[in-house]
């Protein structure tokens, strides 16, 4: 629609026009995005904010075929200032897309937008949800080389209130904390983000998920431990470090 062009090209007022004059900013185009998506998707901060002044009740409404929200559209894009709008508005940040389960926090990964990353992370991202594969932000943390988001989950996670468990310990992985549970959670394949750390061959991470407590020992489902997939990798660094921390491994 002509509300659709106008949000798409962040033109508030020809939109506020367009809204006066009884444009419905709920309609859907041909592939199911109404105007908030549009304006969302293509950091148009102004339109987001009028359309969100008129009917904020489209803040979480789904569109497309993959059933993205207004603010998996906004982190898909990368525009900081479009996320911080929606986030303040009240939009869900544990949304998740319909078909890939991927939450905002995912794509912030994916798009290596480390902002945003730690932006979510301060407003409520739920670390321990997992996508279509079975993977929480941790797993795919511990597939890239920079360390960096890593560091920021953990530093996030460690700054949460503990519930210390029957078994008092001091570790992050013993507590009843949403970090202490994502360190110890398995994949589609049982693999734990340990195991995920050793098949890529990222000493960084791993070394940092050891210190934090997660446990070594765990196995896939296939029974193979962090040290099996260590074998699979030609590189040794992760094999010799974890056979120095942990030699009862062998």
């Amino acid at each position: 629609t002509a509300l659709h062009w106008s949000c798409w090209y962040n033109n508030e007022p020809l939109s506020t026009l367009l809204l006066d004059s009884g444009a419905d900013p709920s309609r859907e185009d041909g592939a199911g995005y109404n105007c908030l998506h549009m304006s969302a998707s293509t950091g148009a901060l102004d339109c987001v904010r009028l359309v969100l002044g008129r009917r904020k009740e489209l803040l979480n409404r789904r569109g497309g075929e993959n059933g993205v929200t207004p603010l998996l559209a906004a982190v898909q894009k990368g525009d900081s200032s479009v996320v911080a709008a929606l986030v303040t508005s009240g939009a869900d940040v544990n949304c998740q897309e319909e078909t890939s389960k991927r939450t905002p926090l995912h794509y912030a990964l994916y798009t290596k937008k480390k902002d945003l990353f730690e932006y979510l992370l301060q407003h409520g991202a739920d670390i321990t949800k997992t996508d279509h594969r079975g993977t929480t932000i941790i797993h795919r943390c511990c597939t890239i080389q920079d360390a960096g988001f890593l560091k920021a989950v953990l530093s996030f996670g460690r700054s949460l209130p503990r519930k210390l468990s029957t078994h008092t310990a001091l570790s992050a992985a013993h507590t009843t904390t949403p970090l202490g549970r994502a360190l110890q959670m398995g994949d589609g394949e049982g693999a734990t983000p340990v195991i995920v750390a050793c098949q890529n061959g990222n000493l960084e991470q791993l070394t940092m998920l050891v210190e934090a407590g997660a446990p070594v020992s765990n196995k896939d489902k296939f029974q193979r431990c962090a040290l099996h997939h260590c074998v699979e990798n030609p590189a040794t660094e992760c094999a010799e470090y974890l056979l120095r921390a942990i030699p009862s491994l062998l």
